[in-house]
């Protein structure tokens, strides 16, 4: 019994009839003892999901931009609502007679989907800022929110720019004679420099004051101009070696009739400042909408999407067809379908698995837990779930493996005699990624495969 100890704790029950064991000790298969089934029954069931939260101060990492025609899956539009504080307590622009710019600046993460070739000047982010005037918006610890949450802003802009992927890491040359990369810069409007600049003592001495009066901004696409790129913004940590270009700021540029030396004033996204990544999809006459009308998402394609998007839930019957045993090795093989936009809109660079519960709700699978029960980072190499290129009729195609071997063993030992997994993308970048994969019933080189291989107990 000293192998119930450990990760089997989870399952201590299974000790005596059925466990697992590491992958490079699967005994080869003969048929007799040691036995590979393939022929299990599956079903696959898509769905969208919205619930992505897009207030994480922990992880304050948003996207930007729009996808105007993915041929399958439709538009996409990704904006940010984000707050700015003055650089100190009581701050003043003092003895201002002229401004020279103002400029709202975010920290790219270099990290684009869609259109991303940085030499085609076309691949770029149309973007137009407004002022937030939603009361609600606000910075509040214990608040979260989730996508698609709007708040109101006023339909005037304080500035527009065509913003290229190339100057996105381009150098640029500061006015002060500073170079930065890695940046987006857009230029406001100077009557936004005014209004802020005519801010009152009062409005000035604190950020919470300032905050009272002005809400923040709204960055998002302009969806009259048709763009294919989404680009990955850090609110705050960028990597920077200039401690100002780590956050997201306004820097506002001026000086007085008796000095023409030009002042810098920074106003920087701070630990007070609230943020909502504001993602939209819109399916209307894609072929993916057909897989949201009721009775039709339960058909034999699988379709994911960075979230807000969709996921796929399959069902794998596993009956009577294994019987007291250890399970050496189970996995699930999905192959990605081509729809014609391959070389712009990638699939995700890895699929989360999760286990659904009778009650709808979803937990890690055991292949993922440690001994405590917890999700262990270093057991997703084993899962695997990264996409690999394989050769299908002369042509290339994706494909993913996911393995949990520990995850069937658990369901035999509870007397379980379906098994149903959730498949998802990764969410490192809200909104990217997103594939077509064929189902249980597709032609045997593309099909979803999955193959246990067990050992019979003597």
């Amino acid at each position: 019994m000293a192998l119930c100890a450990g990760f089997f704790s989870l399952f201590a029950t299974a000790c005596k009839e059925r466990t697992s064991v590491k992958p490079d000790l699967i005994p080869p298969v003969d048929g007799i003892n040691t036995v590979e089934v393939k022929d299990f029954d599956m079903t696959v069931q898509n769905s969208y999901f919205d619930s992505i939260r897009v207030n994480d101060n922990s992880y304050p990492v948003v996207g930007l931009g729009r996808i105007s025609n993915d041929l399958f899956f439709g538009k996409t539009a990704a904006g940010v609502y984000m707050q700015f504080v003055p650089p100190v307590a009581n701050f003043t622009f003092d003895n201002l007679s002229q401004i020279d710019s103002v400029v709202l600046v975010m920290p790219y993460l270099n990290q684009a989907f869609g259109d991303t070739l940085r030499t085609d000047a076309n691949n770029s982010l149309a973007l137009k800022a407004h002022e937030i005037t939603a009361g609600d918006f606000i910075y509040d610890a214990t608040t979260t929110w989730y996508s698609p949450k709007q708040f109101q802003y006023n339909t005037s802009t304080l500035g527009t720019g065509n913003v290229t992927l190339k100057s996105l890491t381009d150098t640029s040359y500061l006015a002060n004679g500073d170079t930065v990369n890695n940046l987006l810069r857009m230029k406001l409007n100077n009557s936004f420099f005014s209004y802020i600049s005519s801010f009152s003592a009062a409005d000035l001495a604190s950020s919470t004051a300032f905050l009272s009066k002005f809400k923040g901004i709204f960055l998002g696409p302009d969806t009259l101009q048709n763009k294919n790129t989404l680009a990955y913004f850090a609110l705050s940590g960028g990597s920077s070696a200039n401690v100002n270009n780590q956050k997201a700021h306004l820097e506002f540029y001026y000086h007085s009739s008796s000095d023409t030396v030009l002042k810098r004033a920074i106003f920087p996204f701070s630990a007070v400042s609230a943020f909502s990544n504001n993602i939209i999809r819109n399916y209307v006459g894609s072929p993916a909408a057909s897989y949201l009308n009721p009775g039709t998402n339960s058909r034999d394609s699988i379709l994911i999407q960075g979230y807000p998007g969709f996921r796929t839930d399959i069902t794998i019957k596993l009956d009577s067809k294994i019987p007291p045993s250890t399970i050496n090795k189970a996995s699930l093989v999905l192959t990605v379908l081509k729809t014609g936009d391959e070389t712009r809109f990638n699939p995700p660079s890895q699929l989360i698995i999760s286990k659904v519960n009778s009650d709808g709700t979803t937990t890690s699978i055991a292949d993922v837990l440690n001994g405590a029960g917890e999700p262990n980072s270093a057991a997703l190499s084993f899962v695997d779930g990264k996409p690999v290129v394989v050769k299908i009729n002369g042509v290339d195609h994706y494909q993913y493996t996911l393995n949990f071997p520990r995850q069937v063993q658990r369901t035999l030992a509870e007397g379980d005699s379906e098994l149903k997994l959730r498949i998802a993308s990764n969410q490192i970048y809200p909104g990217a990624f997103r594939l077509l994969a064929a189902g249980p019933n597709a032609p045997e080189e593309t099909k979803l495969k999955f193959s246990v291989i067990y050992t019979k107990q003597n």
